[in-house]
């Protein structure tokens, strides 16, 4: 655009042929200029364009080495890492980028060799039922330690067990004698007995019996004969002079197994020993 401006006495300038366009400066910028005629102090306006110029060339720019990584091993060669990142990238034909990531190695020394062991063996037989007892299992040695590793493990494992209080069982005395049968005969009892020495504690197993009763004298008993009662005297079989009469009685029960015998079933006595009466004839 021109730019343009009035002098002092309000009479307008007249401007000459602008002239061609002068050399490219810094910055991308081209400009030319025109002659002024007329009186006044403004001084001729300069005309600016913008000029259209390949762009310059971009070199790659990175930043700094980041730290190493750790080792990717702790012995026996091992690789370790480091990266930069990328600041500025080329364009229009800059220099290349040169390596984002630097690998070395690292921890090239010899590895040591732990000691290795197998798994445990199961546990033993306690060594005591009850009252605490000891019980072992033990392990074998795979690896054997080189260079510097670790010692093995114990190789051996003890526990406790059987830590429970030992039961007490019961403890009984000799049976006595038996007593005297319940009965001579027909089947009667007797009875033996004993004593407890230790009771039984803590779970243990109970007491047996004490008493023991058996059957005795189991032979039949004899049976004595049984008689009911009398019965009333008969008539007497004379009524004086003497006479007799009778009265009887029946077995209930007979005699068996040697019981006593039956006694006498009838009884007879005298009667009416008065003396008889003469008549005269």
């Amino acid at each position: 655009m021109q730019q343009r401006s009035r002098n002092l006495n309000g009479q307008p300038p007249f401007y000459g042929r602008r002239r061609r366009f002068g050399r490219i400066f810094w910055g991308g910028r081209r400009r030319r200029s025109r002659q002024k005629y007329g009186s006044g102090s403004v001084k001729c306006p300069i005309e600016k364009r913008r000029c259209a110029l390949p762009p310059c060339r971009v070199d790659c720019k990175v930043g700094p080495w980041s730290r190493f990584c750790p080792c990717s091993a702790s012995c026996g060669g091992g690789r370790k890492t480091r990266t930069r990142k990328i600041i500025t990238r080329p364009q229009h034909g800059g220099t290349r980028c040169p390596a984002l990531s630097d690998t070395q190695t690292c921890n090239n020394n010899i590895c040591s060799i732990d000691c290795k062991v197998g798994p445990w063996s199961k546990f033993g037989t306690c060594s005591a039922s009850c009252g605490g007892g000891r019980r072992f299992r033990t392990r074998k040695i795979i690896t054997r330690p080189q260079h510097g590793g670790t010692r093995c493990p114990a190789l051996s494992d003890t526990q406790s067990c059987n830590k429970n209080i030992c039961s007490i069982d019961c403890k009984v005395g000799p049976w006595s004698k038996f007593g005297r049968c319940s009965a001579s005969c027909g089947g009667g009892r007797k009875t033996r007995t004993r004593k407890i020495i230790t009771r039984p504690q803590h779970g243990g197993t109970r007491c047996p019996a004490l008493s023991d009763t058996q059957s005795c004298n189991n032979n039949n008993c004899p049976i004595d004969c049984r008689v009911g009662p009398w019965s009333k005297f008969g008539r007497c079989s004379a009524s004086c002079g003497g006479g007799r009469k009778t009265r009887t009685r029946k077995i209930i029960t007979r005699p068996q197994y040697g019981g006593t015998k039956c006694p006498a079933l009838t009884d007879t006595q005298t009667c009416n020993k008065n003396i008889c009466s003469i008549d005269c004839k």
